[in-house]
């Protein structure tokens, strides 16, 4: 049998075995727990598209995180996240990310690559964060953004 979702929210969690070999994964809910890192193995579940991991300790996102090329869906928010990895950019599929309430210094790696991506190319349609890192972003590259994701830019939500 293949479990389609899994949902361990609010368990309190503060590490999670290998999980990799749930390849048929589709939903993954670990909200409200205290994980502060995911297991290696965390991107093999190729087939995941939602993805919801806000409020736990997460300090940080495995840079190939990306590798989830599949991902819709993806929440982060409430965590201690200091940087988005430039894998993010492979995620062409991603039309809501949602990152708020993390380290006030979050930041794009590659910053310019992974937003050029997201307003061009990408399916991103929804982007939650706080605040929205356009510090050195030149205004061209802004105003794409801004005029792509349209209401589903939140800063500060």
């Amino acid at each position: 049998m293949t479990r389609r979702a899994l949902r361990r929210r609010a368990f309190l969690l503060t590490r999670l075995p290998d999980i990799g070999n749930l390849t048929g994964l589709r939903e993954l809910w670990l909200c409200r727990n205290r994980l502060r890192e995911l297991p290696e193995d965390f991107v093999a579940l190729q087939g995941l598209e939602r993805c919801y991991l806000h409020d736990n300790k997460l300090a940080a996102v495995a840079e190939d995180f990306g590798r989830l090329q599949g991902l819709e869906q993806l929440t982060l928010s409430g965590n201690r996240i200091r940087a988005i990895p430039s894998s993010f950019k492979f995620m062409t599929k991603l039309w809501r990310l949602t990152v708020n309430g993390n380290d006030p210094a979050l930041k794009f790696s590659e910053r310019g690559a992974v937003l050029e991506l997201l307003a061009n190319d990408g399916n991103l349609t929804d982007l939650v964060m706080s605040p929205l890192p356009f510090d050195g972003i030149p205004r061209d590259l802004q105003k794409r953004l801004r005029a792509k994701l349209g209401k589903g830019l939140v800063v500060g939500g």
